[in-house]
Formats: structure tokens, C-alpha cells, sequence
């Protein structure tokens, strides 16, 4: 559980289901260089919150983590570690998102590597995707095979990217990787920072 002295950093890589709450509440620079070093208190105060603003949001955001604990738990138990039903719902790439991938992964010399996905805070709708090649999964990760590869979910992220399809688009207007998240409540006019 977190409380309001706590630094807004801190709380957002711990419980990233607090960027919406924080947004939500009018905690906009959630995204700022300057927060994740203010506390939860402050950063609150200094956008025009009241303290009794400050005790609601706290408090929906510890309410947020324990349904999000009881969740997983539940989610645990009737599902092993490598349940192929619960993985192919969690994350998928399509076939040219693949193929560029691989292709990535032979000119960086990385064609053992795996592909964590993950969500930063950050960005002024609250966060940003990332995508970075690693030797090897941590205790937080869980590992999904698709389109003969294997990606890493951070657990911390997977309410947020459950379900999500990455794809790969080249055209006139846009070149790049294209995520459709179900979970997206908001984006960006930038297209690089969603809320979810």
C-alpha cells in the first residue's frame, strides 16, 4: 500500500494502475521530469488539490491495488504459470510485426534475445510503450510465445496490455510499430502516449 509522502516515481513503477487514478484526480504531470522526484503530497498540493483531494486519490489508488492483488491471485489459481490459454490471450504480434522484429534482432546480433514489451509512465496521456531486446526473463516476467517468438509481459503491466495485438504498418503517412490496446481509454494527439 502506498501512502501520501511517498515519491510519485516510486508509487508509479511499483503500481502503474495509479497513473489513472493521479490523472483522474488532476495530478497532470504524472509524465513530468520533475514528479517522479516529488512526493504524492506535493506534487498535489502544487496543482491545486486540497489535502482531503490528496486522502480520496490515495485512497482509491490502495483501493485499486488490493482489487488488483485479489485479481491476480485469483487469476494464479486457476491458471498454471504456462497456461497456454491464459498466454495467447495476453499479448500476440502479427506476421509483419514478426518479421521485422527478427530482422531487428539479426542486425543488432541479438537472434537469442526476447522481446519485452512494457508501459512507462509518462507522456501526457499518462503512458508510453516500450519495447527492448533482453538475454534473459526476470522474476517479474511472463513469457508468451507468438509468431515464433518470445515476448516478455511485465507483470505489473499485464491488466494494462492484456489482449493487445502488436502490428506493423509502412505507408506514406506512418512507419512503425502499431499497438492496439483494448484497454485504451485515451491517447495523445502525438500517438506515442495512451491512457489506460
Amino acid at each position: 500500500m502506498i501512502d501520501q509522502n511517498m515519491p510519485i516515481g516510486e508509487v508509479v513503477a511499483k503500481h502503474p494502475q495509479a497513473v489513472d487514478i493521479m490523472l483522474k484526480h488532476g495530478l497532470h504531470c504524472v509524465g513530468c521530469r520533475v514528479s517522479p522526484y516529488e512526493t504524492i503530497v506535493g506534487g498535489a498540493l502544487g496543482h491545486g488539490l486540497t489535502e482531503e483531494d490528496v486522502e480520496k486519490m490515495v485512497a482509491e489508488i490502495n483501493e485499486k491495488i488490493k482489487k488488483s492483488q485479489e485479481t491476480g491471485t485469483a487469476k494464479n489459481a486457476k491458471s498454471g504459470p504456462g497456461d497456454p490459454s491464459t498466454s495467447a490471450e495476453i499479448i500476440s504480434l502479427t506476421k509483419s510485426a514478426s518479421k521485422i522484429i527478427k530482422k531487428l534482432m539479426k542486425q543488432e546480433g541479438k537472434k537469442d534475445a526476447m522481446l519485452r514489451i512494457s508501459l512507462a509512465a509518462g507522456g501526457c496521456a499518462g503512458y508510453s510503450y516500450e519495447m527492448e531486446f533482453v538475454e534473459g526473463k526476470t522474476e517479474g516476467d511472463l513469457e508468451v510465445k507468438t509468431e515464433g517468438l518470445n515476448v516478455l509481459v511485465e507483470k505489473a503491466n499485464l491488466d494494462h496490455l492484456r489482449g493487445t495485438t502488436i502490428d506493423y504498418k509502412e505507408s506514406l503517412r506512418e512507419t512503425g510499430f502499431v499497438m492496439k490496446n483494448p484497454n485504451v481509454k485515451s491517447a495523445c494527439g502525438c500517438g506515442h502516449s495512451v491512457g489506460v
